[in-house]
């Protein structure tokens, strides 16, 4: 049974004796829809061997929501996106054709219709059958609203173009219509107004109760079904918001004082009396004694006598619902949203909500990836998202921090930090599945941090870049570098500090701290080129890759390696610079990228492994960061998109 999106007199006769002949026709054609419009699902990035992997299922925008159970759910959405959430995983229903499907609703686990602008779609329990709607394709028209009825009944609101007489001949209007599909398969229609209408609503007040549809806007008008025929009901409305059982909220023009905009009940009389004044609604939806309101604020009323703002969802919404039988979770709310958005909120006693994503989404970009051996986890300039081994799905974590940087330490656990305003200096220890401790609070905003194996913390500063931080048995203690500007800062697992500090017009170099002071320990590659350098919290190597413009020639690389308290140097290398070294896998192969192209070096030996390009040039977007886990492939992070590509062989 229909609770109504957003947003109808008599028929006049001059109308009604022009149309009859012509409805008539109407209702015995049936249009031609493919047998067979959902197939079965698929995933929907797949591009040469490039599989995404987060977000799981969509990142569609979605239109509207239904819920029989808390374990029953159904969504709609663009890109002819329809899923479905069983309590515990949402499926996706892969279709054929690039349709916005607009609207949801049902009566039972095995009695599910869908519409998009034109087109219906029944699911019976296994399959989704096109519903031929006896309209023309002569006059145009948009299927507004669906209600599906207990009886077996569906019930389609539709703008339709017909002709209406005008002096001696007719005029084409976008006219209210009603068309009903008895449980038999027989139809009936209804124009329900000769005036243009810009948009329609349709609900029950109860269920097996009145049946209404408000047309047009502004100055709508309301019709009620009386079993037989359509009446008009005189609500005086100026404008129509949203409608839900018997809650109306509106603008009301009552005589010739001010419109009153609010929340109205319906009574037993069809008439409205005001509940809350001065309050208005997009999404209406009730539970109980709840209402839900607007795109961005979520608002309980309890007797009608005081609103409480409660907490939000992350992202604006587009449609809401409560399960239609009362599920073991108790009183939930199901909204949805742009961008795959998905929701279940639980209501606790206090007028409290607290929302769980059914599909993990991206709020911002991902903006960072690493792995605790192979449970992939990320971030996304808010939240922490975790995939374990297993590959069952993504679940959101609560790290206890807006976490915008991961780094994994030398003691093999995933460390979230905060750098933004927000919540500046929070790092955080992941310990387990769901398992995050805080440390202490870094006394400023951070740049990044590394971690050696002891779980000691080394700390650079943001803005300045000039502070170098170690955070020992508790407590930080400030170890800057002498001068200039810190680009890098690096722990090995036993301990040992390097930061890669800029010197105005001196140069680069290369510093280690040795418990007591800081010395220069530069390659000599560094004094007239660039670098970048990295520690393996495996082995331990401090490792980097220098570059050398050459105006006159090819430019050059050298890959570097400090080994007993020296330089070797391999090089120069067939690699575009500058890469950065990022990961060393158990094997002890080292992986280096530039962003979009993946290099790896293995038996002293640097050689290329794969790009993105089939990514770009479908439109998708690069890859700006790279990890590969051993046994499961390689991840490439996209602004938002984690895909998958299988491991190549190695030598």
């Amino acid at each position: 049974m229909r609770r109504p999106t957003l947003l109808a007199g008599p028929i006049p006769a001059a109308l009604g004796l022009a149309l009859v002949a012509w409805l008539a026709a109407g209702c015995s054609e049936q249009t031609a829809r493919p047998t067979s419009p959902f197939s079965a699902p698929e995933d929907p990035l797949t591009i040469g061997d490039w599989t995404r992997v987060y977000p799981e299922v969509t990142v569609a925008d979605l239109d509207d929501v239904w819920a029989l159970d808390s374990d029953d759910v159904w969504a709609v959405g663009s890109d002819g996106t329809v899923l479905h959430h069983d309590g515990q995983h949402v499926t996706s229903h892969a279709f054929d054709r690039d349709e916005r499907i607009i609207g949801v609703d049902g009566t039972g686990h095995d009695d599910v219709w869908v519409h998009s602008d034109d087109h219906v779609w029944h699911w019976d329990g296994r399959d989704w059958d096109p519903v031929p709607i006896p309209l023309s394709y002569t006059w145009a028209y948009d299927l507004e609203a669906l209600d599906a009825a207990d009886d077996g009944a569906l019930w389609l609101a539709v703008r339709r173009d017909l002709p209406v007489p005008e002096g001696d001949g007719h005029v084409e209007r976008r006219l209210p219509v009603v068309l009903r599909r008895a449980a038999g398969g027989q139809w009936d229609q209804w124009v329900l107004s000769d005036q243009q209408t810009s948009r329609m609503a349709m609900w029950t007040v109860a269920p097996g109760g009145p049946r209404i549809v408000v047309s047009g806007h502004p100055d709508p008008l309301v019709h009620h079904f009386t079993g037989a025929a359509w009446e008009p009901l005189d609500w005086t409305l100026a404008e129509f918001y949203a409608a839900d059982g018997d809650l109306v909220s509106a603008l009301r023009q009552d005589g010739e004082q001010p419109p009153t905009r609010g929340i109205f009940r319906i009574g037993d009389d069809l008439s409205l009396s005001p509940v809350c004044e001065g309050f208005s609604a997009n999404i209406i939806c009730r539970s109980r004694t709840l209402l839900l309101a607007s795109t961005h604020e979520i608002s309980g009323v309890s007797g009608c006598q005081a609103f409480t703002v409660l907490d939000n969802a992350r992202a604006p919404m587009a449609a809401l619902a409560v399960p239609e039988r009362a599920g073991a979770a108790g009183p939930v709310v199901l909204a949805v949203g742009d961008e795959g958005l998905l929701l279940r909120g639980a209501w606790r006693e206090d007028w409290t909500m607290t929302w769980s994503e059914l599909i993990p989404q991206p709020s911002t970009t991902v903006s960072s990836l690493v792995a605790d051996g192979t449970t992939l986890v990320a971030e996304d300039d808010d939240r922490v998202f975790v995939c374990e081994a297993d590959g069952a799905g993504w679940t959101v974590e609560d790290a206890g921090l807006d976490a915008d940087g991961l780094v994994l330490g030398g003691d093999g656990h995933v460390y979230a930090y905060s750098r933004n305003w927000l919540d500046p200096g929070a790092i955080a220890r992941r310990t387990g599945p769901g398992q995050w401790q805080s440390l202490p609070r870094f006394p400023g905003e951070l740049l990044e941090i590394a971690v050696d194996a002891a779980g000691r913390v080394a700390a650079l500063s943001w803005p300045g870049r000039d502070q170098v931080w170690v955070l020992e048995d508790g407590q930080w203690d400030r170890l800057d570098p002498p001068g200039g500007l810190v680009d890098w800062i690096g722990l090995t697992p036993a301990g040992d500090l390097f930061a890669l500090v800029e010197l105005e017009r001196v140069g680069t170099f290369l510093v280690h701290h040795d418990g007591h002071i800081w010395r220069d320990i530069s390659p000599a590659e560094l004094a007239a080129g660039r670098g970048r350098f990295w520690v393996s919290p495996v082995s331990g190597r401090l490792v980097g890759l220098g570059y050398r413009e050459n105006p006159s020639g090819p430019s050059f690389t050298w890959y570097l390696e400090r080994r007993d308290g020296s330089w070797q140097l391999d090089g120069p290398l067939p690699l575009p610079a500058p890469y950065e070294i990022f990961q060393e896998t158990p094997d002890g192969t080292l992986w280096a990228h530039d962003g979009g192209r993946l290099f790896r070096r293995q038996a002293g030996t640097w050689e290329y492994v794969l790009d993105d390009q089939a990514l770009d040039d479908a439109g998708i977007g690069g890859i700006s960061h790279y990890w590969v886990v051993p046994g499961r492939g390689i991840y490439g992070l996209g602004s938002h998109h984690i895909l998958h590509h299988p491991l190549p062989s190695t030598r």
